[in-house]
């Protein structure tokens, strides 16, 4: 703007060098007919604002993610006059309020000529986007002033979660056993011995109490009250390291559209499901009844946060062993720690079936840590099921070994 107004200045005064140098009328013609038209075009521009109407359709919608989306855009010239050149700016919002993307148009417009514009936006990632026309500018026939239009309507897209298919899971085969074993009595013939029982075929040895064991002269093992409830509760942490915006999104799209699609499978069948999740610093629980219910669920998550509060541990910690907790834990994480470790492996003693989705990027899948490899070690010898996945669609494909 500013460059353009210095450029006029400048143009002005060198034609009026002829003026100074003739000493005459005639030269200042160059200088009255550039003021002259300048004039008119602002004329010709103040016109073109009543005769040039735009109408743009909120287009309020859903898609699922990686789809493409149509915007419209109407322009019309009512009147008779003719418009050089016209500036769309088509924006849109990611889910941090930044804009990530921003396309201009530029066109003519003949006298009573109306046209229709159409922008192609494909949504890679979940959550509710804001996008529309930040600016229109009309300009004048020489190009010298233009008009600005900023007050257009702005429509919302939600993105919804794939929902894949996790049969391959099949934590239902054993859950019926989790709760026959953790109820089994711990009283034997004459003798009370509290919180052991005789040996059974398929006991862990580790859980095989030696010094009563010698004592008895057979093998008796720890038993473990439990009093859950046939379902699934999913653990959704919604913090991650300090990772590009990109990779953040990533991470959010793979946490939500695991925790969906077991959700899904869930309440397919028949079970009682519940998604745990941290918002504003307080745990939210929401019980889903159907898939309905679910996309409206997932329209109150905030998004993934860069700031790593541990805030999964405490949710854990007040949920997880809670007397009439459910009986299947499913805890989606891009963090891993010692204590997260030490409270899944807690939640298997007591008899639950415990699965853990490490979200990890797909540069650092092939690149983990000493701390990271000891810890997956330790719940692989405390019999918790997990893999690591970058993507929800490598639910699909990976394989989960299962423990009884």
């Amino acid at each position: 703007m500013y460059r353009k107004i210095i450029s006029y200045i400048v143009v002005l005064l060198l034609l009026l060098l002829p003026g100074f140098y003739l000493k005459n009328p005639f030269g200042y013609l160059p200088c009255i007919f550039f003021l002259m038209a300048s004039v008119f075009s602002l004329l010709y521009v103040l016109a073109l604002r009543k005769a040039i109407v735009f109408l743009q359709p909120v287009n309020n919608m859903s898609c699922e993610r990686n789809m493409k989306k149509q915007f419209s855009v109407v322009i019309q010239n009512k009147w008779f006059l003719a418009c050089s050149r016209i500036t769309f700016r088509f924006y849109r919002n990611n889910l941090f309020g930044q804009v990530s993307q921003v396309n201009d148009i530029n066109t003519t417009l003949s006298p009573k000529e109306k046209k229709t514009f159409n922008f192609d936006i494909k949504f890679n990632h979940l959550g509710t986007y804001e996008a529309g026309i930040s600016s229109v500018r009309i300009y004048d026939l020489l190009g010298i002033f233009y008009l600005t239009y900023k007050d257009f309507n702005k429509s919302y897209i939600t993105v919804k979660p794939h929902c894949f298919d996790v049969d391959n899971l099949d934590f239902y085969d054993v859950a019926g056993k989790q709760i026959s074993l953790s109820v089994s009595k711990s009283k034997m013939e004459s003798d009370d011995y509290s919180g052991v029982r005789q040996y059974m075929l398929g006991d862990p040895i580790k859980n095989i109490h030696w010094k009563i064991s010698a004592h008895t002269r057979e093998y008796m093992v720890r038993t473990f009250e439990s009093y859950a409830s046939k379902g699934v509760s999913v653990y959704m942490d919604f913090e991650a390291k300090a990772y590009s915006n990109e990779i953040l999104l990533s991470i959010y799209d793979c946490i939500v559209e695991t925790a969906y699609s077991v959700a899904n499978y869930v309440l397919g069948q028949k079970e009682c499901v519940e998604l745990i999740y941290n918002k504003d610093g307080s745990a939210q629980t929401l019980l889903p009844r159907n898939r309905l219910d679910m996309d409206d669920m997932i329209l109150n998550f905030s998004g993934i946060s860069p700031v790593h509060d541990n805030q999964l541990v405490e949710m854990f910690e007040d949920n997880a062993t809670r007397q009439y907790g459910l009986d299947v834990i499913i805890v989606c994480t891009p963090n891993l720690n010692g204590t997260l470790v030490e409270y899944l492996i807690e939640a298997r003693m007591l008899r639950k079936k415990v699965y853990l989705f490490y979200i990890s990027p797909k540069s650092k899948k092939e690149n983990f840590s000493d701390d990271e490899k000891s810890m997956l070690n330790d719940l692989t010898s405390s019999e918790v099921n997990y893999f690591v996945i970058s993507s929800a669609d490598e639910l699909q494909s990976s394989e989960v070994k299962e423990y009884a």
